[in-house]
């Protein structure tokens, strides 16, 4: 250890060097060491003290740097458990109408029908999703296009604007389309964006699951998520996202109704409910085809501006 700029300059002096005791003679006897003393020594100025280190504190320093390398482990192992399970979700591409029920805290219900599309997969996949109906809604367009690592670029698309709006970083939580979804809440859980940590298992539908905590390395409306990830099968079941201060999760995903589909795992039915409001919004997925080719102009802002078919 050194201080430069003559304020302090010390150094540990390593049992068995040259010099070590007898630097700090001064015409007496070398330190002797005791059953207390590791035999380390701390020079200081050229002189040459004892280092006393006691079992005590030495068992207290392995303690906390095992701790430290069993959590390692343990964040290692969260990352692992959720990058194999976003990698189970996988697929060249996706398509789907969806039936989407919103149910306000009163019980009032409002219904709406879109097509999803998506090229790619994992955070730097390509989504674009069309409404169809209601009236009021048909032709709003999203369109999201991932990079791995970083948040995606979305735009939507409104008739009565005709013109497309990017979605900026302070707008991500705001509401899609009248849904409980935010606009963040439509992203992929990409593992490269969050650390993950490995939290208590639970139980849930009556599948053990394990439970990883994810806290986002960039700005987010929350500032951690637990993702409860089935044990046997390696599928999402829950998600709940915190906001910042908040103890009880803001927002809770639920996966559910999971079918073999073309050789992959799909959860036909997603349901967001939003905790503060009341209020929940429920997805039933029908026509769902994976693997098809995508026409390479689909996931454009020229396509997503036309209002026809995709």
């Amino acid at each position: 250890m050194l201080l430069r700029r003559g304020l302090l300059v010390c150094s540990l002096v390593a049992p068995g060097q040259p010099g070590a005791a007898q630097r700090n003679t001064r015409g007496k006897r070398p330190v002797r060491a005791t059953r207390e003393l590791l035999g380390w020594q701390i020079s200081v100025l050229g002189r040459v003290w004892p280092l006393r280190v006691t079992r005590r504190a030495l068992v207290i320093a392995m303690l906390v740097l095992w701790v430290g390398a069993n959590l390692r482990a343990q964040d290692q192992e969260a990352h692992k458990i959720l990058a194999g399970s976003v990698a189970l979700l996988q697929s060249a591409s996706m398509e789907y109408e969806g039936e989407i029920v919103t149910i306000a805290q009163n019980g009032r219900e409002r219904r709406k029908t879109w097509r999803s599309y998506r090229a790619g997969d994992g955070a730097a996949a390509s989504r674009l999703i069309r409404f169809l109906s209601p009236p009021e809604v048909r032709g709003v367009g999203f369109l999201q296009r991932g990079e791995a690592g970083r948040p995606p670029n979305q735009w939507i698309y409104l008739p009565s604007m005709r013109r497309e709006r990017r979605i900026a970083p302070q707008d991500r939580a705001s509401s899609f389309a009248g849904t409980d979804f935010s606009f963040e809440d439509l992203e992929e859980i990409d593992p490269a964006r969050y650390d993950a940590f490995l939290e208590p298992e639970r139980t849930l539908d009556g599948h053990a699951c394990h439970v990883i905590r994810i806290e986002p390395r960039e700005r987010s409306a929350y500032d951690r998520k637990l993702v409860m990830i089935r044990k046997d099968t390696r599928e999402v079941l829950a998600i709940e996202a915190f906001r910042p201060g908040h103890a009880a999760p803001a927002k809770r995903l639920l996966l559910s109704d999971y079918r073999e589909i073309q050789a992959h795992r799909v959860a036909m039915t997603i349901e967001i409910s939003d905790l503060v409001k009341g209020s929940r919004t429920v997805v039933h997925l029908t026509a769902v085809a994976l693997d098809r080719p995508q026409p390479p102009d689909r996931f454009t802002l020229q396509n997503l501006t036309r209002e026809g078919v995709d």
